[in-house]
């Protein structure tokens, strides 16, 4: 999954150094852009960058209040994949177009071939020959 960060907003600056933003993100795969991603950067922490993707607080069935995701896929481990995306294309990109710190950028994702091979006998009749 490769992805392409579109813009970085900052919101609040915080005492030593540390600052709130909002993420803008494009899938470029999936052709989905997602905005809102939650930005926190506290330099004395040593996960110095958190990222939360976009939610919403509703009330559930019991009338607790409960977060829900504006946002996922079906799979979850794509949704993995996507967080770890954004904190690799986005740290870098932050640190170089808000912090001003001098950072390699990341490569391109090169698009690989599937490491199977499709499925091309027919299952449902696997060991029924014709005679």
């Amino acid at each position: 999954m490769d992805i392409e960060v579109v813009e970085f907003y900052p919101l609040k600056t915080q005492e030593g150094g540390g600052f709130t933003g909002s993420l803008h993100v494009y899938l470029i795969e999936q052709d989905i852009d997602i905005r809102g991603i939650y930005v926190k950067y506290d330099p004395k922490k040593p996960k110095a960058f958190l990222f939360l993707m976009p939610a919403q607080f509703a009330k559930d069935s019991d009338g607790k209040a409960t977060k829900f995701p504006i946002f996922q896929f079906a799979n979850h481990c794509k949704n993995t994949q996507l967080k770890k995306q954004i904190e690799f294309r986005a740290i870098p990109y932050i640190q170089k177009n808000h912090l001003g710190m001098d950072v390699m950028e990341p490569p391109k994702a090169e698009k690989r071939k599937p490491k199977f091979k499709p499925q091309t006998k027919d299952l449902w009749n696997r060991g029924q020959h014709e005679r």
